[in-house]
């Protein structure tokens, strides 16, 4: 299994702590910039840490418009939309 994958599922099974340590610890190989941000961005959604989660997000996109945080990023703008209201009328 490739340590991309291999982070997911961590992350799907709520081992988070493990994920994010991988991820900043083991520098595992074959993953873009891209790749880190979106995986911490799914940390961070599981955290329910929606400011970071979209900051990372971002970021990957930034890096690679093909990048799967770019649907990510839209679902979590939706949600954040229709909480936040007073956001949309400053």
């Amino acid at each position: 299994m490739k340590s991309k994958d291999e982070i997911i599922v961590l992350i799907r099974n709520g081992h988070l702590l493990e994920a994010e340590h991988r991820l900043k610890n083991e520098q595992p190989e074959g993953l873009s910039d891209s790749d880190r941000y979106y995986l911490m961005g799914l940390i961070f959604s599981k955290r329910s840490d929606w400011k970071n989660a979209k900051g990372c997000f971002l970021r990957a996109v930034e890096c690679d418009n093909d990048s799967p945080a770019a649907e990510a990023l839209s679902m979590l703008t939706d949600i954040y939309d229709f909480y936040y209201k007073d956001n949309l009328n400053p």
